[in-house]
């Protein structure tokens, strides 16, 4: 069995599905993450495995709620630390970071402990909004940025009230919340990483704000 159980009460809905909505509202992160693989893919034809990795996430985090399965969570969450490394990666590129990565997702294997992931995901989170305020000046570099911050903010802040106040608020499924602001909030941040590039603008045909790079 997994070593957390979120505030959604088990099999409600469903007796093949543990936390419906927590379940569910993965579909979301996976919508997300293809919808930005397909624009990049169409724009650039570069195949962009940021937007991959997000999927990925979308996919183990559905098993994982669906299941509360030990499989599951790590199915999800090592991704997601593997996709803080990538994002630090791309902004300074160093192996510490994959290397950072690789460690951590085999101790969490070993040893199991959900602090052990809270606290690399929590850390590594902060360097990803920290580092770029260093030196971004680009207005729509700026704009994006502040965007992808927001919405993470106020995804974790649903994610940490479900976690501390369960008694009070599990009947509005803080955590599914977090699904959607957090796959956005990333979405928004890779499409700040692409507006980072020389000759790169916003691309007028698509529901959420897509980066073109013209050649």
């Amino acid at each position: 069995m997994s070593s957390i159980n979120f505030c959604e009460l088990d099999y409600q809905y469903s007796n093949l599905i543990a936390e419906y909505y927590n379940t569910l509202s993965n579909i979301i992160i996976i919508i997300i993450g293809y919808y930005g693989y397909y624009y990049h893919y169409k724009l650039h034809k570069i195949v962009n495995y940021r937007f991959i990795v997000l999927m990925i996430i979308g996919f183990g985090s559905f098993l994982f709620h669906a299941t509360l399965s030990r499989f599951g969570q790590l199915l999800d969450e090592i991704p997601m630390l593997w996709l803080n490394a990538i994002l630090l990666y791309e902004m300074n590129p160093s192996f510490l970071w994959l290397l950072w990565a690789f460690c951590i997702s085999i101790a969490y294997s070993i040893f199991y402990r959900y602090e052990l992931f809270l606290l690399s995901f929590t850390i590594s989170t902060i360097l990803i909004f920290y580092l770029p305020f260093r030196y971004v000046t680009k207005e729509l570099s700026t704009k994006l940025l502040n965007k992808s911050l927001f919405l993470f903010i106020l995804g974790f802040i649903k994610w940490i009230i479900d976690f501390s106040f369960c008694n009070y608020v599990h009947d509005y499924y803080l955590h599914a919340w977090w699904h959607l602001w957090s796959g956005l909030s990333v979405f928004y941040y890779i499409q700040f990483q692409l507006s980072l590039k020389q000759n790169s603008n916003i691309y007028p045909h698509s529901l959420l704000t897509i980066i073109k790079i013209s050649e």
